[in-house]
């Protein structure tokens, strides 16, 4: 039995089957990939769950829909004849519900119910469960194509205070030796206070934002900051090489904390705001699409080249 290019050959549990057919539908042909009693083939549910008694009478349960479905009418093999049984009811109704299948000579086919056209696709399904998932509050986290995918997880997962900060390891229990800043010294280590609240970090933004020529405002959590970038300026190109500079800058941050901690090493906020210009002008120059980038023209202003 063919799936758009998907042999059914590999669902062989019933909880792969169930979640399989909740997204699909069977058309029949000729059934003989089709179990009558067991599949949905018929209506919404299997024929065993709408007549159960009939089920139970029945002599070969995994039998095909061609086993009983004939050109010429019906072909049954009863353990007990369901006269007899005062079943002649469901019967009756059973004949009459799949009165008007008609066997043919094509092939038994899942179509996928997701997409228009019966065909299962990648995007089809990503749409189904974007839908089915309410929306995390606060605002969407864009995937940015020129900044590697290592970053963008790492935004990701830093907005939510996912990454391992101080405060991240003592609530999952880890001991931590000393969970105060390591630049100030007076604050507990967290992302918000890693990236935005922490005197260091102010001091590395606002040379960041110098270079920009960007006046930022007021922002106290990560969130703040990303809400600015998305919704800064009326250019869409601007827009999107600020939002980069701005994965760039938490990303910068990130690292010299951990060379802190790790290596000892204590670079200046000058230092790490050059460190932060080269690194995504590398990732502008390689990985993007804007054409030729100057560094002469990029150490002026990151919007010269646009």
């Amino acid at each position: 039995m063919v799936y758009g290019k998907i042999s059914l050959d590999i669902i062989h549990s019933s909880e792969v089957r169930n979640s399989f057919q909740r997204h699909s539908k069977k058309t029949v042909g000729s059934g003989q990939s089709t179990l009558f009693w067991q599949d949905v083939w018929w209506g919404n549910v299997t024929l065993k769950s709408k007549y159960p008694e009939l089920y139970n009478l029945e002599s070969n349960k995994h039998c095909f829909v061609m086993d009983r479905v004939k050109i010429n009418g019906f072909e049954w093999d009863w353990k007990a004849d369901p006269m007899a049984a005062h079943l002649n009811w469901n019967l009756a109704h059973l004949t009459s519900d799949i009165s008007s299948f008609s066997p043919s000579n094509e092939p038994d086919m899942w179509r996928c119910i997701l997409g228009v056209d019966g065909l299962y696709t990648v995007e089809a399904l990503r749409k189904k469960l974007d839908d089915s998932i309410p929306p995390l509050p606060g605002i969407k986290t864009e995937w940015v194509k020129e900044v590697p995918l290592k970053v963008n997880c790492f935004i990701w997962r830093a907005k939510w205070g996912k990454i391992p900060s101080a405060a991240a390891l003592l609530a999952r229990g880890v001991n931590v030796t000393n969970p105060n800043c390591e630049y100030c010294l007076n604050s507990i280590d967290c992302a918000d206070h890693i990236f935005i609240q922490c005197d260091f970090a102010t001091a590395v933004r606002e040379g960041v934002m110098r270079w920009c020529g960007i006046t930022l405002g007021q922002v106290n959590t990560m969130t703040d900051l990303l809400k600015f970038a998305a919704s800064w300026g009326h250019c869409h190109k601007k827009r999107r090489v600020f939002l980069i500079i701005c994965y760039g800058m938490l990303w910068g941050l990130w690292k010299a904390r951990n060379d802190r901690i790790l290596k000892q090493m204590k670079p200046t906020p000058t230092k790490i705001a050059g460190d932060i210009q080269s690194l995504v002008f590398l990732w502008l120059k390689y990985r993007g699409s804007m054409g030729v980038i100057r560094w002469c023209d990029w150490g002026m202003s990151p919007f010269a080249c646009l």
